[in-house]
């Protein structure tokens, strides 16, 4: 059984150490720091507090907000998001989540391993659409095995209350389905823009966020953007390096970002990580591919550890050997795919991937192994 007052307890207790800690950072810093709504009037003037803040540059880091769904039958206070569900002190029987983007994967599966009979519910043919096929294959095989239930190729049309929950309504291919659930957990999020001049920003769909270049630059002079509030990839590594280029390049420098280069990760379990196309983007691209995909099955260490479900695949130019993608699904997939990163802002080719020493047993021995393969020089492959 899970004493919900110690875990409820041991998170706040984590999350106050972390903030109280940044709080410190600032202030040895020399930052001041105004608890406040603010407005950005120009590019040069913020209002906060009744005070005006004449300045020479600005970075907005506004984050993002709860992106409501349009569900006939039942209004956004009673569905489960991001912020809630780590605030619950009583599991739900059964819950569906929609949509599986990172934050709803890991939270169905946190609902799933609390003992929540779960529905992964994707309007798309398959869960991770921007991410490598076979990746989401192999999650979605393990998410079925450890019991939750996926349906893809389904529109939620109407939610309807019940004695015993709520009744979802789907439309699929197939014709209509129904499941009865007693919560609903839906995660998307839009870029929080309340209180900026979007005019000025040129912001004409709020829902894309604030156009920046590679400098981070908006089109108002002098005023930067950084993380969620720029639309795409809502991940807090890729904020934390647009903050720290924009930060530079707000004081004179002059770096930039190449969005490309930025990993995906899912914390689930088995865990996904990647960075760079995928094997369908690359084709797309008109590139001609060396792919080899090498199996955690055949690697010493997750036999060792008894974590076999899982695999590496690299994607490659057949031309000039540039690495073009690196996917990983298994255990530490999430730390693993720093090399891949390293070696892509490196520029390394698959050549020189597939040389490099590596500790044995390790799980980082796959990666080498994939890199070989996609030569035709795989040592651990039948032929």
């Amino acid at each position: 059984a899970v004493d919900w007052s110690a875990l409820m307890a041991k998170k706040d207790d984590l999350v106050q150490y972390l903030r109280m800690g940044t709080e410190a950072l600032l202030r040895s810093n020399g930052v001041e720091w105004v608890h406040a709504s603010a407005t950005l009037d120009g590019p040069h003037r913020i209002r906060a507090q009744g005070r005006e803040y004449q300045v020479r540059r600005v970075v907005l880091a506004t984050g993002s907000r709860w992106a409501p769904p349009a569900i006939e039958g039942i209004e956004p206070e009673e569905i489960l998001t991001s912020d809630h569900i780590l605030e619950m002190t009583e599991m739900p029987t059964r819950a569906a989540v929609l949509g599986s983007g990172p934050v709803e994967l890991e939270m169905a599966q946190y609902l799933l391993f609390m003992g929540c009979r779960v529905t992964l519910l994707e309007e798309g043919g398959r869960i991770l659409q921007e991410e490598d096929r076979e990746v989401a294959r192999r999650l979605a095989g393990a998410l079925k095995e450890q019991g939750m239930e996926v349906l893809t190729r389904v529109r939620v049309m109407e939610v309807r209350k019940s004695e015993d929950g709520l009744e979802v309504h789907l439309e699929s291919p197939g014709g209509s389905i129904q499941r009865k659930v007693d919560r609903i957990f839906h995660a998307r999020r839009a870029p929080q823009l309340y209180g900026l001049d979007l005019r000025g920003l040129k912001v004409t769909e709020p829902n894309r966020g604030i156009p920046v270049d590679e400098q981070l630059q908006t089109p108002m002079e002098g005023v930067f953007a950084v993380g969620d509030a720029t639309g795409g990839a809502m991940y807090s590594h890729r904020a934390s390096a647009m903050g720290l280029r924009a930060a530079e390049n707000a004081l004179g420098g002059n770096r930039t970002l190449d969005e490309s280069k930025i990993p995906r990760v899912y914390f689930t379990w088995p865990e996904v990580a990647s960075v760079g196309l995928n094997e369908r983007q690359a084709k797309q691209k008109g590139y001609r591919l060396r792919v080899a995909t090498i199996p955690y099955s055949i690697n010493a260490k997750a036999m060792m550890q008894l974590e076999t479900d899982g695999a590496v695949k690299v994607v490659a130019d057949e031309q000039y050997g540039e690495l073009l993608g690196v996917h990983i699904v298994g255990p530490y997939a999430t730390e693993l795919i720093s090399e891949a990163v390293l070696a892509m802002e490196l520029e390394a080719t698959v050549e020189e991937l597939a040389e490099a020493i590596r500790l044995h047993p390790t799980l980082s021995e796959s990666q080498v192994e994939a890199a070989r393969e996609a030569l035709g020089r795989g040592i651990y492959v039948f032929r």
